[in-house]
C-alpha cells in the first residue's frame, strides 16, 4: 500500500465528520487507508468515526491520552502505507491530496528522503515559505531545508513523508508543553539529517475550521514552549549540529524574530541577535508593530546575562 492518510485526533466530534469525508473521497485510483488515531476521546469522537461504513477506514484508540506528538507518532507506527499524509481532525484534505502527492513522489529521484507540504484555503503558509526564500515548486535541499523551520514553519496537515524513513530517525520529539511545536523541531532534524524540502504550488487541504492554540495565549508563554522545544532538540543533537542551526540562522534576510528571542532566552547568539535587530531597526523600523519583534527588543534592552 502507497498511502495511508493519518487522522490523529482528540475530542473532535464537531469536525471529524468532514475531515473523514474529504480523506475517504480522494480522487486517487490506487490502494490506500484512513487510520484514525482517537487518543483516548473523552467526547464522541469514536462515535463519529465508527459511523462510517467504507473498508478504507481503520480505528485504533490509545488506552490512555498521550501527548499530541506521542499521537502522531502512534500513526506512524500503526500506518501500513509506505508514505503517510497527515490530515488533521479539524482540517479537510483536497479531493486532488493524493493524486497530487503520488504524482509529486514518481518524479523526484529518493522520495523516501523528501518531506512535501502544499497549499492551503485558509491560513496558507505560503508566506512562511517564502520568508525563508523558497520557491512554490522548487525543491529546498541542504542547509536552507533548515530555514523555513526559523521562521516558525508550516503545518504538519497536509504534508506527506516516508513512514519508514520518519520512523528510522525517532518520529517527531515528544514534548510536554501543548504548545511545543514539536513539529518546527522535527524538520529541522530531518534537515540535519539531507532530506529534501519541497512546497507545492497547488492546494492540498483546507484549514478552515483549525484550532487557534496559540492565539489564546500571551507572548511569553508561546515563547517559554518554543524555549522547551529548542531545549529538547539541542540535548539530542550533537555539538556540530547546534552550531550548523545557529549559523544558518545568522545568514536569513529577514529576521526570524522568534527563532532569535528563543536563542536569547537560553543564552546563545547574544552579539548576533544585537546586531539583526538594530539591523531591521534601521532599515525597517515599522517591525515595532510587530508584537513578537517588539518583546524581543523590550528583552534585549532589560534583560540582563
Amino acid at each position: 500500500m502507497k498511502f495511508t492518510i493519518a487522522i490523529p485526533t482528540y475530542n473532535n466530534e464537531n469536525t471529524i465528520a468532514a475531515s473523514i469525508e474529504s480523506c475517504i473521497n480522494q480522487s486517487y485510483d490506487g490502494e490506500f487507508e484512513v487510520l484514525i488515531l482517537n487518543n483516548a476521546s473523552k467526547d464522541k469522537t469514536l462515535q463519529v468515526a465508527e459511523e462510517f461504513n467504507d473498508p478504507k477506514i481503520r480505528i485504533v484508540t490509545n488506552e490512555s491520552t498521550v501527548s499530541m506528538y506521542a499521537n502522531h507518532n502512534a500513526c506512524l507506527e500503526n500506518g501500513l502505507g509506505k508514505y503517510i499524509i497527515f490530515c488533521h481532525s479539524d482540517d479537510k484534505l483536497s479531493p486532488d491530496a493524493l493524486k497530487t502527492l503520488d504524482q509529486v513522489l514518481n518524479s523526484v529521484n529518493n522520495p523516501d528522503k523528501f518531506v512535501i507540504w502544499g497549499r492551503s484555503h485558509f491560513r496558507d503558509y505560503k508566506k512562511n515559505w517564502k520568508r525563508a526564500g523558497g520557491s512554490l515548486g522548487k525543491v529546498l535541499v541542504g542547509d536552507s531545508c533548515i530555514v523555513p523551520s526559523l521562521y516558525w514553519g508550516l503545518t504538519p496537515s497536509g504534508t506527506c513523508f516516508s513512514r519508514e524513513s520518519m520512523l528510522s530517525l525517532g518520529g517527531f520529539y515528544d514534548v510536554n508543553s501543548r504548545l511545543a511545536p514539536s513539529d518546527i523541531i522535527t524538520m529541522i532534524k530531518l534537515a540535519l539529517n539531507k532530506f529534501n524540502f519541497l512546497m507545492l504550488d497547488k492546494y492540498l487541504f483546507v484549514r478552515e475550521d483549525a484550532s487557534t492554540a496559540h492565539s489564546s495565549v500571551s507572548v511569553e508563554e508561546n515563547l517559554d514552549a518554543v524555549v522547551e522545544a529548542y531545549q529538547v532538540l539541542f540535548r539530542d543533537l550533537s555539538t556540530d549540529q547546534i552550531e550548523k542551526v545557529l549559523n544558518v540562522s545568522k545568514t536569513t534576510g529577514d529576521i526570524p524574530t522568534v527563532f532569535l528571542h528563543v536563542m536569547f532566552k537560553m543564552k546563545r547568539m547574544k552579539k548576533e541577535i544585537w546586531l539583526k535587530v538594530v539591523a531591521t531597526l534601521f532599515k525597517r523600523p515599522y517591525m515595532l508593530l510587530n508584537k513578537n519583534f517588539r518583546h524581543l527588543v523590550r528583552d534585549l534592552i532589560f534583560t540582563r546575562y
